[in-house]
């Protein structure tokens, strides 16, 4: 059976029946379909969500197929009783395994996605359901589109996700970053003359998202890393008016030129953080076909939803957790940004603090903010503390934490470009130095602790969730 979105819906309405909702009611795209998902978030609520009627459209909508930690290791082929039995922390050693490994994608006798096909005049980006996420956004943005680029000169296949604003009927504009490969594979084109041909894939199996943002050399397979993520080979077929793979198994494939040589500012953005991000400058983008299944359903990904960090966050905390491992042996898990929007400025850790009488715990918070200059604030817990329950490590924070000595604040550290409360070497102005945050919230070797209440371990793993629902 492939495995593409239809086939994750399925997953997850049978692994997790409590997080997931189709709903009847007719939402606008127009903030009322952000706005609601937001306030499932704020009840702390995070299911997979298919609207089945949306305002004015004909196609429905969903979101929310990694709106969870467990959503993620479903993505990746885990069950959830795997899960459950054995911790949050399989997530990440099995996204580990997976990034290393490939499977090549296979040519298509038939593709799904071109069942359905728009040129010309017919082309109308306005039909799709793409939601008007915040207020200062100047137009919807479509945020689950895999950008598919070639190399000119190596002929290598590129994927990226970016964000891009819809400017008309047959017209985007599509932010990339400098350092991402579809920028390098741009200024390529733009030095020939020529407009970048590029497809853009809209709704697949969510681990076909999850390896588009594996960090990986210029000259790797990215349709390779997405199968090995599937687990099977990624059926592909070629694009109808660019010289492109595009995936078959998708919902809805965006095909156009690229003008790498026009840049023009997009935004205000509604960032992952937040907060809204100051345009960018971003390629136009001219749409030569839009293609669907009979049926299409289009995913959104909210961008100020925690989701939305979900598809980076196994790749920082492994990275993290290898790093910190090269220097200490007693690191047992690590989590970013948990329960929330603050990605990598965040992160817990807990040791094994009391199995061995050498460990330090600010020293594991400094080699972490040594790693990743991204973290403004390192958290550090006990081994009985679960990093992936932010409620643990609250628990530990008030209870085992003594403000003048576990507490370090350090000054002039290097920080994020773009940081609204970064500072200058005088502090007298902007820049990129930031005040960073320690706190050793393990319990102290010097204090007879109480116990803590733990439930009994065997009847614990013993209890299956869905037998009770």
């Amino acid at each position: 059976m492939s495995k593409d979105l239809r086939y994750f819906l399925s997953v997850v309405k049978e692994a997790m029946p409590w997080h997931y909702i189709e709903t009847n009611k007719a939402l606008d795209p127009k903030y009322e379909i952000s706005i609601f998902w937001q306030k499932l978030a704020k009840h702390g609520f995070f299911p997979t969500l298919l609207c089945l009627k949306i305002v004015d459209r004909d196609i429905p909508l969903v979101t929310g197929l990694l709106a969870s930690y467990h959503h993620l290791g479903l993505a990746l082929g885990l069950s959830f009783s795997e899960i459950d039995s054995q911790g949050e922390s399989i997530i990440s050693k099995r996204y580990f395994d997976l990034k290393n490994k490939r499977i090549s994608p296979l040519r298509s006798s038939f593709s799904k996605v071109q069942q359905i096909s728009y040129f010309d005049n017919d082309i109308d980006l306005l039909k799709l359901p793409i939601p008007l996420h915040a207020l200062l956004n100047p137009a919807p943005y479509i945020t689950s589109g895999i950008v598919i680029t070639k190399d000119p000169e190596t002929k290598v296949i590129n994927a990226g996700i970016y964000r891009i604003m819809v400017t008309g009927k047959k017209s985007l504009l599509c932010m990339i970053l400098p350092s991402h490969d579809g920028y390098k594979n741009a200024l390529k084109y733009a030095k020939n003359a020529q407009k970048m041909p590029v497809a853009i894939i809209i709704g697949h199996h969510p681990s076909i998202y999850l390896a588009s943002c594996v960090p990986c050399d210029r000259d790797d397979s990215e349709l390779e890393i997405m199968g090995a993520f599937l687990d099977q080979p990624v059926m592909i077929s070629q694009g109808l008016t660019v010289d492109l793979p595009i995936l078959s198994d998708a919902e809805i494939v965006i095909e156009g030129l690229l003008d790498p040589s026009i840049m023009i500012k997009d935004g205000p953005f509604s960032e992952g953080g937040g907060y809204y991000g100051e345009g960018r400058d971003a390629f136009p983008v001219e749409v030569t076909a839009i293609t669907t299944r009979r049926e299409p359903i289009y995913y959104d990904i909210n961008p100020i939803h925690q989701e939305h960090m979900h598809f980076f966050i196994l790749d920082w905390e492994t990275n993290l957790k290898n790093n910190l491992g090269k220097q200490f042996d007693f690191i047992k898990n690590i989590h970013y940004g948990p329960d929330g929007n603050v990605g990598k400025l965040l992160a817990y850790i807990s040791i094994y603090k009391h199995k061995h009488s050498y460990v330090d715990a600010k020293k594991v918070g400094l080699a972490a903010l040594n790693s990743h200059k991204n973290i403004r604030t390192v958290i550090i817990v006990d081994e009985d503390v679960d990093v992936y329950n932010q409620s643990e490590v609250l628990w530990a924070l008030s209870t085992r934490v003594r403000g003048d000595r576990d507490i370090d604040i350090l000054r002039g550290c290097p920080g994020l470009p773009g940081n609204p409360l970064g500072y200058n070497d005088n502090d007298t102005g902007k820049g990129n130095l930031d005040t960073k945050i320690i706190i050793d919230a393990t319990a102290p070797r010097d204090v007879n602790f109480p116990k803590k209440v733990v439930p009994q371990k065997d009847l614990w793993q013993s209890i299956v969730l869905q037998d009770y629902f």
